[in-house]
């Protein structure tokens, strides 16, 4: 019995080590998808590049 407990001791640990190997990766590697810009306010925003004034101009159609 005392031989049994052991083993099941360390397939716990181990699930436990595994867990958080794969856990520390996720959190490590993950990178949140790109906020889409609000092309409402890229004439009078600062922040907002030439270019992707332009890119906002070309998704409605005309230029001002």
């Amino acid at each position: 019995m005392n031989k049994f407990f052991r083993i099941l001791t360390f397939i716990h640990l181990a699930m436990v080590m595994v867990f958080t190997i794969v856990m520390l990766y996720f959190l490590t590697h993950y990178q949140p998808p790109p906020q889409p810009r609000l092309c409402g306010v890229e004439e009078i925003s600062p922040d907002i590049t030439q270019k992707e004034r332009e890119q906002c101009r070309q998704a409605r159609g005309h230029k001002l």
